[in-house]
C-alpha cells in the first residue's frame, strides 16, 4: 500500500501543506492553527490512514528520542535489578524518550565500526551501557571517543559512569554497628577478584576503614562455596575462631543472611540467677 503523503492529507482536509504539516507535527497551538483546521487535518488523517514517517522526522529534528540500554551476551557480566530498569525507563518516560534494549557479543562489539554502526541501526541517540563485570577494555576505548555518547551503568570508571557508593555505604553500616555499642564485627563476603565487579573489593575496604578508623580488630571472612548456606556454615566456624564470637556481621548479600542466622547464633550474655 503507498504511502499517504502531506499533499494528500492537505488536499483531503482543504488546506496548504504547511498548515497540514503543523497540525500533524503538534505544533498547531504555536502557530495559532484555528481548531476547525486541525479537526479537518486530523479527520482527512485518520480516513486516509496515515502513518508519520518516523525516520524521516528523526532526521529532521536531528534526534530519535530513543536511548539503548546495551548488555552483554554473558549474565554474569549484566546483572541488573528490576529497579534500576524501572528507573531508567521513569526517567526516559519524563522526557519523551523510549528505551530500545540489545545484547551484542562482546567479540563482535569492539570490532572496527561496530559502535557508530549500532547506533544507526538501532536509531538511538546514545547508550547507557550495563557491564557490570569481564568488561573489554577495547570498548573502554571505543566508548571514550566523543562521536559514541555512552554512559556506564553500575561500572567504576574514570568518566561517563555512575554507580553505587559501595567504599561509603559499607563504612556507614559499620561505623552505624560500632555507635551500637557492638565491637567485634565480622566482615563476611566473596574473595575480591580482578575480573569481577569493583563492589567486592569496595565494600570490603569500606569495612575496614571504620573498624581501623575506630582502632577495632578487622575480622574478614571469604568463601569460595557456591551457596549461601555452605558460605553461611562455613564463616560460623571461622567467626568463633578467628574473632572470639563476633556480636555483629557485616554481609555483602542479603541471600547469606537466613542462612547465616540459622548456622550461627552469638552467644547473648545472661544474668546470673541468685
Amino acid at each position: 500500500m503507498p504511502r499517504v503523503t502531506l499533499g494528500q492529507i492537505a488536499k483531503e482536509a482543504g488546506v496548504d501543506i504547511p498548515t497540514a504539516s503543523r497540525v500533524l507535527n503538534g505544533k498547531a497551538e504555536t502557530c495559532r492553527i484555528s481548531d476547525s483546521r486541525v479537526q479537518a487535518v486530523t479527520a482527512a488523517a485518520r480516513r486516509l490512514h496515515y502513518q508519520p514517517n518516523g525516520i524521516a522526522r528523526a532526521m529532521r529534528r536531528g534526534s530519535s528520542g530513543a536511548v539503548g540500554l546495551l548488555r552483554s551476551t554473558e549474565s554474569s557480566a549484566a546483572t541488573m535489578t528490576h529497579a534500576v530498569l524501572w528507573s531508567i525507563e521513569q526517567a526516559l518516560l519524563a522526557r519523551d524518550v523510549h528505551l530500545v534494549m540489545g545484547q551484542i557479543p562482546d567479540a563482535r562489539l569492539v570490532g572496527k565500526g561496530q559502535l557508530p554502526r549500532i547506533l544507526r541501526e538501532w536509531s538511538v541517540d546514545g547508550l547507557l551501557v550495563n557491564y557490570t563485570s569481564h568488561v573489554p577494555q577495547a570498548m573502554i576505548g571505543l566508548l571514550s571517543r566523543p562521536t559514541v555518547p555512552a554512559i556506564w551503568i553500575n561500572a567504576k570508571l574514570p568518566a561517563n559512569a555512575v554507580h553505587p557508593d559501595d567504599f561509603g555505604a559499607t563504612r556507614v553500616a559499620t561505623e552505624g554497628l560500632l555507635a551500637l555499642g557492638h565491637r567485634r564485627i565480622a566482615y563476611l563476603g566473596p574473595p575480591p577478584i580482578a575480573d569481577k565487579h569493583y563492589s567486592m573489593l569496595d565494600r570490603r575496604d569500606g569495612y575496614l576503614a571504620a573498624m581501623r578508623a575506630a582502632s577495632r580488630t578487622p575480622v574478614v571472612l571469604t568463601s569460595e562455596a557456591d551457596t549461601p548456606m555452605v558460605s553461611a556454615t562455613s564463616a560460623a566456624t571461622g567467626m568463633r575462631l578467628a574473632s572470639g564470637d563476633p556480636r555483629a556481621v557485616r554481609l555483602t548479600s542479603h541471600g547469606t543472611a537466613p542462612p547465616l542466622t540459622t548456622a550461627y547464633s552469638p552467644t547473648v550474655d545472661r544474668p546470673t540467677r541468685r
